[in-house]
């Protein structure tokens, strides 16, 4: 009785077979037990191995196992993602809980669950991706390597402070949303020559420090 020393001995249950040479087991390779090792099928297999992860793209209900002896853990899963090509930004995103995908992306849901980014002197060159930080409200990015920042995805954004990025030429404020935004600072940014805005007359009243700059 097979099933009987594996049930109570599972310590030794490639070990048990009705005749030495073969092993007994669980052969189906979606099912959570299977045994990469068995030859000979003992009916025990049980649960269906997938994606469990509710936030990926491919969760499966059915599934009760996220890996086996074939599927390493949750590689089974596949996730919406988000290109960031910059280290560094990557980092930080790592520090704050975002998952990396692969060497230059990241988890988008996680992406869009931050509301705000305090990247001062971190030595950002690139902050490709921050479009899919939606909810973005704060953001504070000092003293970085910046040359251009686009911010037009960004609809729910009401302070940003971009000062001492010297090589920054172009701010693009076309979110739809200008009257969100009640904090603007962009002190030392001597190559600073455009800030593309939805509401020129909004940006000149209440910045007037930047007035010649402001452009659709």
């Amino acid at each position: 009785d097979i099933s009987y020393f594996q049930t109570y001995w599972s310590a030794y249950s490639n070990l048990f077979t009705g005749l030495c040479g073969q092993t007994w087991g669980c052969t189906d390779s979606l099912a959570c037990n299977y045994n990469a090792l068995a030859d000979v099928d003992d009916g025990s297999c049980t649960g269906l191995v997938g994606c469990t992860d509710t936030s990926a793209l491919n969760y499966d209900s059915n599934a009760s196992c996220y890996y086996n002896d074939v599927f390493s853990s949750y590689s089974l899963c596949s996730y919406q993602s988000t290109y960031v090509p910059d280290n560094n930004f990557r980092i930080y995103l790592r520090s704050l809980g975002v998952d990396v995908l692969s060497v230059d992306s990241v988890k988008t849901w996680q992406m869009e669950i931050i509301t705000s980014l305090n990247i001062d002197f971190q030595g950002i060159y690139d902050l490709t991706g921050i479009a899919d930080i939606v909810n973005l409200q704060d953001l504070s990015c000092r003293g970085n390597y910046l040359s251009y920042l686009d911010l037009s995805n960004n609809s729910l954004l009401s302070s940003l402070n971009c000062s001492g990025n010297a090589s920054l030429s172009t701010i693009d404020l076309r979110n739809g949303n200008n009257s969100a935004l009640t904090s603007f600072t962009a002190n030392n940014t001597l190559s600073l020559s455009c800030i593309l805005v939805d509401d020129i007359s909004y940006f000149q009243t209440y910045w007037s420090a930047y007035s010649n700059l402001f452009t659709g």
